[in-house]
């Protein structure tokens, strides 16, 4: 059925249609593609040095002009020490064979006590440029100044059951 438009008022997008050849000015921002990772474990870091936590996902965008969209949900970097401490977590990517560059940081107070839980959620935007694959990782570390104790990446729940957190990443079709 051919579409033909008779009135200036639209076209009620809630009815079925079939197009044939090419639909034009429909714009970007459409999803291309989606990729998860998660993590289940936890990870108990004890150095100002950056750890990985496991938590990563390579996508391969389908055009140079692509955008990729990566959301986390990190869910309780616990501290473990009543004299409280701090916590930084960083997201880097990665060209498949070049070398990870952050970016987006996050520091923050974990907490004073061993009950305080912190869920930080990095959001980012990025070009990539690219159509080659493209690693993106989160890594976590203590910061200089730690009183005692450790801090704990993906902290089981006070139920003793797993605690999940992921990280995703949307190709943004321009």
């Amino acid at each position: 059925m051919a579409l033909i438009k008779t009135r200036s008022r639209g076209i009620n997008l809630a009815d079925t249609f079939a197009f044939s050849g090419t639909v034009s000015g429909a714009g970007g921002g459409k999803i291309g593609q989606v990729i998860e990772a998660d993590v289940t474990t936890a990870t108990t870091i004890t150095s100002t040095s950056w750890v990985d936590v496991n938590l990563e996902v390579t996508i391969t965008p389908s055009a140079t002009s692509s955008k990729v969209l990566i959301i986390g949900a990190i869910n309780n970097m616990k501290i473990n020490s009543s004299a409280g401490g701090l916590g930084r977590l960083r997201l880097q990517w990665d060209q498949i064979g070049g070398s990870f560059t952050t970016i987006q940081g996050y520091e923050g107070i974990l907490g004073h006590n061993d009950n305080d839980v912190n869920n930080p959620t990095p959001v980012y935007l990025h070009s990539p440029s690219s159509t080659g694959a493209t690693k993106y990782k989160i890594q976590v570390a203590q910061l200089n100044g730690f009183s005692s104790g450790s801090f704990r990446f993906n902290n089981t729940a006070n139920d003793g059951n797993s605690i999940r957190s992921s990280l995703l990443a949307m190709e943004i079709l321009a």
